[in-house]
């Protein structure tokens, strides 16, 4: 009789060690992809800055220049910002 109590105390030991190991798996396989999405938002955040900036040299160069040069500008600005709608309006319904 305390060969089987035996027994079954060492499945049920094994079964805790085999769902604690599998939880710490998967705690750590969620702290992964959470610090690879957080580096993808980071580099993202960081191309966007980048775009914004060369945008914005762009933009100061041509309005910097006679009145044909400054409305150039501002319909390429208007351009690019339906550009960027647009592309924000499929991104949104792709996903």
């Amino acid at each position: 009789m305390s060969t089987s109590r035996d027994q079954l105390r060492a499945i049920v030991d094994y079964v805790g060690r085999v769902d604690a190991a599998a939880y710490n798996t998967l705690i750590e396989m969620q702290k992964a992809l959470d610090t690879q999405l957080d580096d993808s938002v980071y580099r993202v955040r960081t191309e966007m800055a980048d775009a914004d900036d060369e945008l914005r040299g762009h933009l100061r160069f041509v309005l910097a220049g006679s009145i044909s040069d400054r409305i150039k500008g501002a319909v390429l600005l208007g351009v690019g910002i339906v550009f960027a709608m647009a592309g924000s309006v499929v991104g949104t319904l792709a996903s």
